[in-house]
């Protein structure tokens, strides 16, 4: 959610996008229904607060509301090998 507007159709198919672009790598159990903007951060090893669909990042100087959880991913896992990258 960017000011109030929300961001994206919430149509993508993280089945698919997972074993494509993290070859070998299993699915984590915590990213089951997640979005794809929670993907990112995850995939970039960044904590986030999350509540379904909700996002709030980043965590810095903040209480995490009620509702919230904490995700916090082990270490970055950017997308398979030959993938370019900015």
């Amino acid at each position: 959610m960017s000011g109030g507007t929300i961001v994206g159709d919430g149509d993508w198919d993280l089945e698919t996008y997972w074993p494509t672009n993290h070859c070998g790598e299993t699915e984590p159990m915590d990213l089951a229904d997640y979005t794809r903007y929670q993907i990112y951060f995850y995939e970039l090893g960044e904590t986030f607060y999350r509540n379904e669909n909700k996002t709030i990042y980043p965590t810095t100087d903040i209480d995490m509301p009620t509702g919230y959880n904490t995700v916090t991913p082990s270490a970055a896992s950017i997308p398979a090998p030959g993938v370019p990258t900015s």
